[in-house]
């Protein structure tokens, strides 16, 4: 019995390693006011020196608002440079939702550093100081206020440095 346990094991995980590389996603989700949620997305990359990698997109969230409201989350890593991406926004602005927190984060295999960052709202970029970067993620800066940051667009990217 215990031999059947190790070849099944070895079986998974020589799976694992062959799936194919998968380097974009996109998700449309509703966001909900009052409604703390998070959404993922999980790539897969081959790099050049032949090993998977695997890259992931997470966004967490918190609004308030008067109605829910259609968003998308789009993640990619471009097959060439690695460089790996996350952007979530309401494809028909504007927004009418209030986000109380908010956190996009990448993560990535070690050497990744944040190449760019955007968070705008319905006029324009929001202000730097709404918001902090802090490894390979951007939240809302709760300590420089407690209102609530109108956004309709949140984007990330990092590169192997």
């Amino acid at each position: 019995m215990l031999a059947f346990v190790v070849v099944v094991a070895t079986a998974a995980a020589v799976a694992v390693m062959a799936a194919p590389d998968d380097t974009s996603d996109m998700q449309t989700f509703v966001a909900r006011p009052h409604v703390e949620d998070t959404l993922y997305s999980v790539l897969r990359h081959t790099g050049a020196d032949g090993v998977q990698q695997r890259f992931a997109c997470v966004f967490k969230w918190l609004a308030t608002g008067g109605s829910s409201e259609d968003w998308t989350l789009e993640h990619d890593i471009d097959a060439d440079t690695g460089d790996v991406r996350c952007v979530v926004q309401r494809p028909n602005p504007p927004s009418y939702l209030l986000f109380s927190s908010f956190e996009l984060s990448l993560k990535t295999p070690k050497g990744y550093r944040v190449r760019d960052v955007e968070v705008r709202d319905n006029d324009g970029a929001v202000d730097d100081a709404r918001y902090v970067v802090a490894r390979r993620t951007v939240r809302n800066n709760a300590a420089a206020s407690d209102a609530p940051t109108a956004a309709n667009y949140f984007a990330i990217g990092a590169s192997k440095a």
